[in-house]
């Protein structure tokens, strides 16, 4: 569905080239270039997200294929190709039509990606809460010089996915991926975690941690902890020092920290 469609405006054949524009990004990289945790969401995206362009996700991409879907995914319909001909006429160039061969990207060692945690409850502001813990543990394992690991905006964008751990371990270029969900009920809370070889589809680690929301803290580092244990690496002091070290910021503010940068985002 194009912004326009989505927004209840006039349409002409510019809004199918918008749609055209996200089946050749899928077809292309594999990812799909809007994705959001409710079909509200997602239509939100429409209006305030820019996809990463094909070429930055799969470089054997031509130039002028990938420049005319990020033209298909333009915001507003006139800046996008005025005709369906005008589509093929690209698609026909030499440098259009050439071969895309699919090449497979070796995984990087110790590398993880922080998937999303599952939220298990209907309350909204206990997603704001999931997202915030996710974001801290990636933090966490950010101050180990040893482990690579893939930014959140990156990780979030597989938020909900139906894809399994091969594909998003390979769309991420991981070997690692952390994996859970999360429960809350009043001041209680239940932390399910676990880590996922994906390469092979193989579970190394899972664990269920039970709480207070004024321990979150102390069950985050326990999360990250046993995610460096896990993958068998080693501390330094440093390390080990700031993967204990705690904010300023009370454990109740973290959902509400969420939530100010999501809806500093735009109306989702």
């Amino acid at each position: 569905m194009s912004p326009e469609q989505a927004a209840g405006e006039d349409l002409d054949g510019r809004s199918d080239l918008f749609a055209l524009g996200c089946v050749m990004y899928e077809a292309l990289t594999g990812e799909p270039a809007f994705t959001g945790s409710s079909a509200s969401a997602l239509i939100a995206r429409r209006f305030i997200h820019t996809p990463p362009s094909v070429s930055s996700i799969r470089a054997e991409v031509p130039a002028s294929l990938a420049s005319l879907v990020e033209r298909l995914l333009a915001r507003e319909a006139v800046d996008r190709p005025a005709t369906a001909a005008d589509v093929v006429s690209v698609l026909r160039t030499p440098s259009s039509t050439q071969a895309v061969v699919s090449r497979p990207v070796p995984l990087v060692a110790n590398s993880i990606a922080v998937l999303p945690f599952v939220n298990m409850s209907a309350d909204l502001e206990n997603e704001y809460f999931t997202d915030g813990l996710t974001e801290e543990i990636i933090t966490d394992l950010s101050r180990i010089h040893t482990l690579r690991v893939t930014s959140r905006t990156s990780s979030a964008q597989h938020k909900g996915s139906v894809k399994s751990v091969r594909e998003i371990g390979s769309a991420l270029n991981v070997h690692y991926l952390r994996t859970g969900s999360v429960r809350r009920a009043g001041p209680a809370l239940r932390i399910a975690a676990q880590l996922v070889d994906a390469t092979d589809d193989r579970q190394m680690w899972g664990d269920k941690f039970s709480g207070t929301m004024d321990e979150v803290f102390d069950l985050q580092e326990r999360v990250s902890r046993e995610i460096v244990a896990a993958l068998g690496l080693t501390l330094s002091a440093d390390e080990d020092r700031r993967l204990g070290a705690r904010g300023l910021v009370h454990a109740s503010a973290m959902s509400s920290t969420c939530k100010r940068a999501l809806n500093s985002e735009g109306p989702m």
